[in-house]
C-alpha cells in the first residue's frame, strides 16, 4: 500500500510576503463577520420585600411580560431619566 506524502504546514506566524504565500497558507481573503451572543451582559441581583415582589409580579402580569422583563424595563427607564436630569442643558 502506497502512503501519501504529508505536506508540512508552514509556521503560521511567519510573515507573508506575497499573495501566493497567503494562498498557500489557506487564509481567507475576507474576514467573517463577528456575532455577539444576545445573552452577553451583566447579571444584577436584587432582593425585594414580599409586598414589593407581589407588586412587581402583579404589574408584570398586567403588562403581559415576565417579572424579569418588567424590572429590566423599569430600571433602564429610571436610569435613563436620572442621567438625562443630571446632564447640563
Amino acid at each position: 500500500m502506497a502512503r501519501r506524502a504529508i505536506k508540512s504546514v508552514a509556521d503560521p506566524f511567519t510573515p507573508v510576503m506575497s499573495e501566493q504565500e497567503w494562498d498557500e497558507k489557506g487564509w481567507a481573503r475576507e474576514s467573517e463577520p463577528l456575532t455577539v451572543s444576545p445573552q452577553l451582559g451583566a447579571m444584577i441581583s436584587i432582593r425585594l420585600d414580599p409586598d414589593s415582589a407581589l407588586l412587581v409580579q402583579r404589574a408584570a402580569r398586567l403588562l403581559g411580560v415576565t417579572r424579569t422583563e418588567f424590572v429590566q424595563r423599569a430600571s433602564i427607564e429610571a436610569a435613563a431619566e436620572a442621567v438625562r436630569q443630571s446632564e447640563p442643558e
